[in-house]
């Protein structure tokens, strides 16, 4: 059982340090023990007793995947950090907004192209994520793709972004038209829906599934 005891122990090491944590891990000891029991009876050999209570209880990985150990107190800190960010996005907007005819008159038309280009999508990519966290930490919702699938997406997403990003300022910013202008166009139209999904993939990230873990019996 020391072997059991001490692989249990160093797969929490990896875990979320919370009281759901510890508790999980009250409650897995108990469910050891009581099937040690179950199995001793059966005339099993101990080493091959630990070697199926091992496998009953997988790695601390497919724990995370089942159960939902989110820390709360690092998830208010993201859910901060995005609020913050959303209202100096939507602060600068407005800001631009309100003196566009100077900036017209000025030909300074800089802040109109940071506001449009940057400032409205990462509204739009906050105004998401913020959204389905927040719903995520009332609700906890099933976690609808895969974990790698999520990594994979967004990553793709995200660079995918940041190019029609840089693309775009390099046009807007540059006395050259090095961009074409249908591409141009495209950003235009569809740059806010486009980090609306971007956000859309990245939340998916941080919903898990909430049920209650088990052994799983081979």
């Amino acid at each position: 059982m020391q072997n059991v005891k001490s692989y249990i122990d160093k797969m929490f090491i990896e875990l979320p340090k919370s009281k759901k944590t510890r508790e999980l891990k009250q409650e897995i000891l108990l469910n050891v023990d009581a099937r040690f029991q179950e199995l001793s009876g059966q005339n099993i050999d101990r080493a091959e007793i630990e070697s199926i209570l091992i496998s009953e209880i997988g790695s601390a990985e497919e724990l995370m995947e089942n159960i939902n150990l989110t820390n709360n107190t690092k998830r208010f800190v993201i859910i901060g950090l995005e609020l913050v960010l959303l209202i100096l996005a939507i602060s600068y907007i407005a800001y631009t907004k309100a003196n566009e005819q100077i900036y017209i008159s000025t030909f300074e038309v800089y802040p109109l192209l940071l506001s449009s280009a940057v400032a409205f999508p990462l509204a739009y990519f906050l105004t998401v994520n913020l959204f389905l966290n927040i719903l995520n930490h009332f609700l906890i919702l099933p976690r609808i793709l895969t974990r790698r699938f999520v990594k994979i997406s967004s990553f793709t997403v995200s660079m995918f972004l940041f190019l029609l990003y840089l693309l775009y300022l390099m046009h807007a910013f540059s006395i050259y038209n090095i961009m074409p202008s249908m591409l141009a166009h495209f950003m235009s139209s569809n740059l806010n829906l486009i980090a609306g999904i971007t956000g859309l993939f990245f939340c998916f990230g941080t919903i898990n599934n909430s049920n209650q873990y088990k052994f799983r019996k081979t």
